[in-house]
C-alpha cells in the first residue's frame, strides 16, 4: 500500500484482508488516501472486490455462503501455511488460512461477500461507498454456480442495483461486473 501511495497507483483492496490488517475497509481506504496526499497524489483512489449474489431468500443466501467456503477452502493450499516459511509481503495469508478452516457459512459476511435482497445488496453498497471506495469489482461466478445462473446474477445485477449507482455529483463508487 505504501508504495502504491508513494508512486501515485490507485489500489484495489480485498476486503477482508483490509479488516484484518486495518480494523476495517474504510481505515484502510483512509491510511491509503493519507499516504498517497503526503506523497503529492492527493487523486489517488481506491477500489476494491466481492464476491456477489442476489438472494432471494435466507436459503439462497445460506447456499452463496456456503458456496463461498468451498471456494475459499479449496484456495487454502494455495496460499502459504507456515509463518517462517511465509514471504512478509504474504504472511498475513497464514492468518487467512487458519481463519478459513474454522468458518462456517454464517461467518462469511460483509468482509467477503455480499448478499442478500437487492435492496440489502444496494445498502451494502452504498456502505462500501461510504467507506471511500469508488470502483467495485463483483465477482458473480464462484464455486459451482453454473454459467447459467451467472449470468441471470449479472443481468439481475444489472437491472435492479446498478441503477443506485448511476454516475451523479455524489456518487462514486460504481459496481463492475466480471
Amino acid at each position: 500500500m505504501r508504495l502504491a501511495a508513494e508512486e501515485g497507483f490507485n489500489i484495489i483492496f480485498a476486503p477482508f484482508a483490509a479488516a484484518m490488517m486495518f480494523g476495517s475497509l474504510a481505515a484502510a481506504v483512509a491510511r491509503f488516501k493519507e499516504l498517497a496526499r503526503a506523497a503529492g497524489h492527493p487523486n489517488s483512489t481506491a477500489r476494491c472486490s466481492y464476491f456477489t449474489c442476489i438472494a432471494d431468500t435466507p436459503e439462497q443466501k445460506r447456499a452463496a455462503q456456503e458456496r463461498l467456503l468451498y471456494y475459499l477452502t479449496n484456495f487454502i493450499p494455495a496460499v502459504p501455511q507456515d509463518p517462517e516459511k511465509a514471504p512478509p509481503h504474504i504472511r498475513y495469508f497464514v492468518d487467512i488460512a487458519n481463519r478459513v478452516k474454522h468458518m462456517r457459512p454464517e461467518d462469511l459476511g460483509e468482509r467477503s461477500i455480499v448478499t442478500g435482497s437487492v435492496d440489502e445488496i444496494i445498502q451494502q453498497f452504498e456502505q462500501v461507498e461510504a467507506a471511500g471506495i469508488e470502483e467495485v469489482i463483483c465477482y458473480f461466478n464462484f464455486a459451482l454456480l453454473s454459467h447459467t445462473e451467472s449470468l441471470q446474477q449479472m443481468e439481475r445485477f444489472s437491472r435492479e442495483v446498478m441503477p443506485a449507482f448511476a454516475p451523479t455529483s455524489t456518487s462514486a463508487a460504481r459496481p463492475v461486473a466480471v
